[in-house]
């Protein structure tokens, strides 16, 4: 399963993601506002990338790899999938070299799309640390509405 963007793919996690998966989460600013912890190490991605396909398989997550020219530059996912209330969260993160590019706008479209057109959810939740500049941006060029 792929969701094709203007200059991104997004898909499934490969055996072939380890490596950079390791590298680009390997960053304290990615673990600050993520559940990614630092250090993220080889061991780390080998089992992320295992337990997304599996999710994927089971119905029960969407994480996928942001791709630019077919080399793993982030990722975005649909996590905590309610199938009760026909809702998930978003979650997204980028490797250092490719933030404030557009390229966690255009991933994060793709994916609500996904979610919203194939899955059918009725909502989708994106939220964001107050301290987290970056995602307040992306979050209000997703026209996302606030919940109180």
């Amino acid at each position: 399963m792929e969701l094709k963007g203007k200059r991104i793919v997004l898909r499934p996690y490969l055996k072939k993601d380890e490596r950079r998966l390791a590298e680009l989460a390997n960053d304290k600013t990615v673990s600050r506002f993520t559940r990614i912890p630092c250090p993220y190490k080889l061991k780390d991605a080998k089992n992320f990338i295992k337990s997304s396909n599996y999710n994927i398989r089971k119905k029960e997550e969407y994480p996928f790899a942001i791709t630019l020219n077919d080399e793993m530059i982030g990722g975005v996912s649909l996590i905590r999938l309610d199938k009760r209330d026909n809702r998930a969260e978003l979650g997204y993160w980028l490797g250092k070299p490719y933030r404030r590019k557009g390229y966690a706008i255009e991933a994060a479209k793709l994916v609500l799309d996904f979610g919203f057109r194939k899955l059918k959810l009725n909502k989708i939740l994106v939220s964001c640390a107050k301290q987290n500049n970056d995602s307040k941006r992306l979050i209000d060029k997703l026209h996302a509405k606030e919940e109180v």
